[in-house]
């Protein structure tokens, strides 16, 4: 079996707890035939391109609207896929309900472009929406991180709201898949010893590559990251949004967690074929004794069991012994069985939380919040394998 581990140590010394007309889609591509750019360009495209959260946020002029969060396009073989998502969770629950995901258009070439997802899906968290761009990169070069860069329009046809001049910096598709990649978010400052502790074990049980969101200022852990072995396997995202303003005059931070793993999957769905969502004090571990790297078997195993599923719900439960954060690296992921959970004691007994840890198959192509999918199947796997 595998379950989430929380740990309840980090929290000691806290409390608990209508529609305007535009002309139709062409029904041609549009082909762009791009020569092959000078690495310098790659250089100055990757440098504008890297960190987007500050320039989104500043398109974002009235917080009692949806903000952008994140745009994430890929060259496909005769489209480019474009991905929109935006946030809810600063407005209050009462006004969501009109924020419906067929309320939106893109605007490109002269040309009006419609969401590809049901127009019945409804999330009360946030909004993603996709759109098919009948854009062709004939030559590029496919290990770069982008490979153009370029501008739409964003609208709301219902409450007639519109963001213009939008950058959107397309990625390659990558030539190969990695099997797995995590994903997490730091909401709070957090001691670089521990990021080092989480990103350290789900590399020791088998996960390739780690996604690390920061609502908290990047600079201690960017530094962490510089003396890693392998830096290259971890990707460090800016996600500080503006502080909102909350009631009675307080002023409010959201970490926007329900966009986050939305633009964390998109972000992989063409990279990794397994994107695992974690918080920062959560850990997957396979309960089987004396075996370390054994989920990437298990999941590839619910594949087999649960061909239609592209969303498996994970159990969770706690343990409270706190970490030695600064003890030898040796000491610090592995214990006398070789599994690193041996010595904690558990809170409570292993249960099925109504609240999703998802392991999401590449195969998604939905919309996932804490307690509900949207044009997917989530299943929670029971096995022993």
């Amino acid at each position: 079996m595998l379950v989430v581990y929380v740990d309840l140590s980090l929290y000691a010394d806290k409390p608990f707890l209508q529609h305007s007309v535009f002309r139709k889609a062409p029904k041609r591509n549009i082909v762009i035939k791009t020569a092959e750019i000078e690495p310098k360009q790659y250089r100055r495209l990757r440098e504008k391109c890297k960190s987007m959260t500050s320039y989104y946020d500043s398109l974002n002029k009235n917080q009692s609207e949806p903000i952008l969060t994140d745009m994430i396009a890929y060259a496909r073989r005769n489209r480019v896929d474009l991905y929109v998502i935006l946030s809810l969770a600063h407005i209050p629950w009462k006004d969501r309900q009109p924020e419906l995901h067929y309320n939106y258009s893109i605007f490109f070439y002269g040309m009006d472009y419609s969401s590809k997802f049901c127009p019945n899906v409804t999330k009360p968290f946030q909004i993603v929406l996709r759109y098919n761009i009948p854009l062709v990169y004939t030559t590029y070069r496919k290990t770069a991180p982008f490979i153009d860069a370029f501008t739409i329009s964003l609208r709301n046809n219902i409450q007639n709201r519109l963001i213009e001049n939008i950058t959107v910096c397309v990625r390659p598709t990558p030539p190969s898949y990695v099997t797995s990649t995590v994903c997490t978010v730091i909401m709070d400052p957090i001691s670089p010893y521990q990021l080092r502790h989480w990103l350290s074990y789900y590399f020791l049980i088998g996960i390739d590559r780690a996604v690390v969101y920061s609502v908290a200022p990047l600079v201690p852990y960017q530094k962490l990251l510089k003396t890693m072995n392998n830096p290259g396997r971890v990707d460090l995202v800016d996600w500080n949004f503006n502080s909102r303003q909350g009631k009675n005059g307080t002023t409010v931070r959201y970490g926007h967690k329900e966009a986050q793993v939305m633009s964390c999957f998109y972000r992989n769905k063409y990279s990794s074929r397994f994107v695992l969502v974690a918080d920062i004090d959560q850990y997957y571990y396979a309960t089987k004794k004396r075996q370390v790297k054994t989920i990437i078997p298990l999941i590839r195993q619910w594949v087999k069991d649960y061909p239609k599923a592209d969303v498996y719900n994970v159990p969770w439960n706690y343990f409270t012994t706190r970490r030695p954060i600064r003890s030898p690296k040796q000491k610090l992921l592995l214990y006398q069985n070789a599994t690193l959970f041996n010595t904690f004691r558990e809170v409570e007994n292993v249960s099925v939380s109504t609240v999703i840890h998802p392991i999401i198959n590449w195969n998604f192509n939905g919309i996932l919040d804490p307690s509900s999918c949207s044009l997917c199947e989530v299943v929670s796997p029971v096995n022993t394998h």
